[in-house]
């Protein structure tokens, strides 16, 4: 049991990234690294209990995906930009972490506006439509503010 490998536990993904998911301490998984899905995270924690589950799991990905079981994009997208930024940004502001993976965060953001700048009305209607398309979640939120 000592000898196992600390299993680490996948961020959610980015939709326009098509590398690999970095896991929730910022690691890029590697052939010999056990890696557990958010959803394979909660089940083992389920099975094995908080205790027994955080034995054999990476510290750092088990206390923050503990905190942020079943966000995804399409739940959360504010959620998983929000733990992106937190993971990018340093304690000083406007500083980045000296790291590839928070400098190509940055890049994408600053290539997301320029693309936003490019094809301004496709992007502000595409918006006006998102915008008028009814949320389950945001129904369901609704529906138990006036049940109670």
């Amino acid at each position: 049991m000592a000898d196992e490998p600390l299993a680490h536990v996948l961020r959610a993904a980015l939709p326009w990234r098509d590398g690999p998911v970095l896991t929730e301490c910022g690691k890029l998984p590697d052939a010999g690294m056990p890696v557990l899905t958010v959803t394979e995270f909660a089940a083992k924690v389920k099975r094995e209990g908080k205790q027994r589950s955080a034995l054999l799991t990476c510290m750092t990905c088990w206390s923050t995906a503990a905190t942020r079981q079943g966000v995804s994009w399409g739940a959360d997208p504010v959620g998983v930009m929000a733990r992106e930024v937190g993971w990018a940004r340093t304690l000083m502001p406007g500083v980045i972490r000296d790291d590839p993976t928070a400098r190509l965060f940055r890049d994408e953001l600053l290539a997301i506006a320029e693309l936003i700048s490019r094809h301004r009305e496709e992007f502000d209607g595409l918006v006006a439509e998102i915008a008028v398309t009814p949320r389950l979640g945001d129904r369901r939120r609704q529906g138990k503010r006036r049940a109670g």
